[in-house]
Parts: C-alpha cells; sequence; structure tokens
C-alpha cells in the first residue's frame, strides 16, 4: 500500500512540478508522525531517492 502511495505521489509531483518540494516535506511529515515505524533508514533513502528524481525532472522540463 505504502508502494502504491508513494508511487502517486510521484506521478502527482511531476505533475504539479514546482511545489512538488513542500508536498513530499508535508507527506513525509505526516507520514513519520503517523507510523514512527516508517523513520527507517530504507524509507528515507527511498523518500530521497524519489525526491532527487523529481527535482531532477523540473530542472530538465
Amino acid at each position: 500500500i505504502l508502494g502504491i502511495a508513494i508511487f502517486h505521489l510521484f506521478i502527482i509531483s511531476i505533475l504539479v512540478r514546482k511545489p512538488c518540494n513542500v508536498i513530499f516535506e508535508l507527506v513525509s511529515l505526516f507520514l513519520f508522525d503517523r507510523y514512527p515505524v516508517l523513520q527507517s533508514g530504507a524509507v528515507n533513502v527511498l523518500f530521497l531517492l524519489i525526491f532527487k528524481l523529481t527535482t531532477s525532472i523540473q530542472n530538465n522540463a
């Protein structure tokens, strides 16, 4: 379920482009607040990777 949610966020962030940084900040804060288990390194790395991907797409566009 989490993977699907992240994928949808990824799509939305590509569509929205500019505010995607803010969206990711809010979502990660919300998720980490709701589920402290998600504060593991793996999830953080995953978010970082998606974040880097979206920013690089922004720069190329």
